[in-house]
């Protein structure tokens, strides 16, 4: 069912204006207006309620996420590192 638009009115979809001619229980019919100006559509309701349990938690790990620092690299690492280049310098 549509609620918010009525025959005649025109709106935008990509960059074309299309004009609703015929509003149906389960269609919209619609032909093209070019030039004429029109507003631009809208979803309610597209999906469902989001719990506010999952929300937090998604939020909690997006901002774990943020505040990621990789340690240092640990002695033995370095001792390593050291050694290899002065294998390659000789």
């Amino acid at each position: 069912m549509v609620f918010e638009s009525r025959v005649g009115e025109t709106f935008l979809l990509g960059a074309t204006t299309w004009r609703i001619e015929e509003i149906t229980h389960d269609r919209v019919l619609v032909s093209p207006a070019p030039g004429e100006p029109g507003k631009m559509p809208f979803w309610k309701a597209e999906g469902p309620d989001v719990r506010s349990s999952w929300a937090a938690g998604s939020v909690a790990s997006r901002a774990s996420c943020a505040n990621y620092r990789p340690r240092p690299p640990s002695i033995a690492s370095s001792a390593t590192t050291a050694w290899t280049v002065a294998l390659q310098r000789t």
